[in-house]
């Protein structure tokens, strides 16, 4: 836990939202410890709508349970663990650098709240690239450690620039050495779309015809 003054409501808000991610955490682990029942009898098909939605909401958490499975056997899971924490450390370093250099009086701890905060808003999909929301939500941050909001706005530009403009070039650079240009990603992107798209009158399911033992259509 960081040590810093935080706001009563916002307070309160991250014991609700740590009660959430623990929820989600031990529902995760029961996923992932529980062994998969094999050889189990074939459900009925029924119109009803609980039926439907029964039938939808084991089929789910049955493909979420294989995911979390094999999530948990992999050996990388340690490692990405790791890595993921070095690039929160290195995010959080930056910010703070930012901090320092714009001459905002905010300790190491103050400017990683305001990077989880701003982290936690920029989370939802409002607008590419979070132009705007990410301003919005460091600005929000900053205020809450009493810096004002003209030198909080001037801050949230200057640091999503300089925190956006070099993965920006360093994108086009790897996009254009790879021969690739935006064309032909966003054609195959489209003929991706078409081919998970089943047409008119036909079914995306396997064809009888293909399965193993059918006798071929006339």
């Amino acid at each position: 836990a960081l040590n810093v003054p935080l706001p009563k409501d916002l307070r309160h808000a991250a014991d609700v939202f740590g009660a959430i991610v623990l929820l989600l955490v031990g529902l995760v682990l029961v996923i992932a410890l529980r062994k998969k029942r094999a050889g189990r009898e074939k459900e009925q098909p029924g119109r009803g709508l609980g039926k439907r939605l029964g039938r939808w909401l084991s089929s789910f958490f049955e493909r979420l349970g294989d995911g979390f499975r094999s999530i948990g056997l992999s050996r990388d899971l340690t490692f990405a663990f790791l890595l993921s924490l070095l690039l929160f450390t290195f995010q959080i370093a930056s910010l703070w650098f930012f901090v320092r250099a714009y001459g905002l009086p905010l300790s190491f701890p103050a400017s990683a709240a305001v990077y989880f905060i701003t982290l936690l808003g920029t989370a939802l999909p409002i607008a590419p690239a979070s132009i705007g929301t990410y301003q919005f939500f460091c600005v929000v941050a900053l205020t809450m450690f009493g810096v004002g909001k003209t030198n909080a706005a001037g801050f949230s530009l200057v640091a999503y620039l300089f925190m956006t403009l070099p993965l920006l070039a360093i994108g086009i650079f790897a996009l254009s050495k790879s021969g690739m240009t935006l064309s032909v990603l966003r054609e195959r992107i489209s003929r991706l779309k078409l081919k998970r798209r089943p047409g008119p009158g036909r079914d995306s399911r396997v064809p009888p015809s293909s399965q193993p033992g059918a006798a071929p259509c006339p």
